[in-house]
């Protein structure tokens, strides 16, 4: 665990979830993060102190491509190494030429491991390329002025952020000796089935969440089925034998945690799904069996062909 001063400390308050700027030509972000591995060293001068920053050496040969194309640093010539580090930092500071701050020159480059920890990163945009830079060891001060020339970045919380949510075609009660004896080949009917011939489908969390139907566009729409939850009964011991609920999965859908509290009929969710191409049978979340999914006279089921 890093220890880190009551100055940085409250550096790291200031910068919270980041601060950015940004213009015509470009923009940079400063962050705390964790940074770092096999990449280069630049060696610079700021003001007339010697600084060292560590890159990410594929961002770097991107980040060079106006001037020198190279796959990597090794094809990089030696008489031009000089050119390049000078080249890497002038003008990305563009964004901040009404405070006058001062800015690292560089100076060289060379091939280093720099063990990954967390610290303080600056990520550099250029004319479509990005370059992310720990601040090996420049000045805390600096570091200061420069985050009170830039803006914050707007925190999102994590109510905010998409999850994965399972999107299935139906579930069935089993019975665990029956269970056992399921192998490639069966088939499994659902005892619950979403009409998914018809383009309705099931948003599956522990539970079912809603019943979707699915648009000619791709989109989810939540129908007027809040998720059936009249129909689902949780597995229970019975005297003889323990029930298990087996979940066909489909798929999922990205859904923000905010909005999986709030589902009402009409609502469109318009996440990133992703199919697979076979039905996946779970219990708990666990994957138990892969498979095709069957109309059998009018019921759904899947047919086992593949355990585990």
């Amino acid at each position: 665990m890093r220890r880190l001063s009551e100055a940085a400390g409250r550096l790291l308050r200031k910068i919270g979830h980041g601060r950015q700027r940004g213009s015509a030509d470009g923009g940079l972000l400063l962050r705390y993060r964790q940074a770092g591995g096999d990449g280069l060293v630049l060696s610079a001068w700021l003001d007339e102190e010697p600084v060292r920053l560590w890159l990410d050496e594929a961002q770097w040969c991107r980040w060079v491509e106006p001037v020198l194309p190279v796959p990597d640093w090794s094809a990089v010539p030696p008489v031009l190494h000089a050119m390049l580090s000078a080249w890497t930092l002038a003008g990305a500071d563009a964004c901040l030429a009404p405070d006058d701050m001062a800015w690292p020159r560089g100076q060289g480059l060379v091939q280093a491991h720099v063990a990954p920890a967390p610290d303080w990163c600056l990520c550099l945009e250029r004319h479509g390329a990005r370059l992310d830079i720990r601040l090996l060891d420049l000045p805390l001060e600096w570091i200061d002025r420069l985050a009170a020339c830039l803006q914050p970045v707007e925190a999102g919380t994590i109510a905010d952020r998409p999850v994965p949510v399972a999107l299935v075609a139906g579930w069935a009660r089993v019975a665990a000796t029956g269970l056992r004896h399921l192998g490639c080949g069966d088939a499994l009917l659902l005892g619950r089935a979403y009409r998914i011939a018809d383009g309705e489908i099931g948003l599956f969390a522990d539970a079912p969440l809603a019943c979707l139907c699915v648009d000619e566009a791709g989109h989810y729409r939540v129908g007027g089925g809040m998720g059936e939850t009249e129909n689902w009964v949780e597995a229970v011991p019975t005297p003889d034998d323990v029930m298990l609920t087996v979940v066909a999965e489909l798929g999922t859908l990205q859904v923000p945690l905010v909005t999986l509290g709030s589902l009402r009929p009409g609502d469109v969710l318009d996440g990133a799904a992703c199919m697979d191409a076979q039905v996946t049978l779970k219990i708990a979340g666990q994957a138990i069996a892969r498979g095709m999914l069957l109309d059998i006279g009018g019921r759904l089921a899947v047919r086992i062909e593949q355990l585990g």
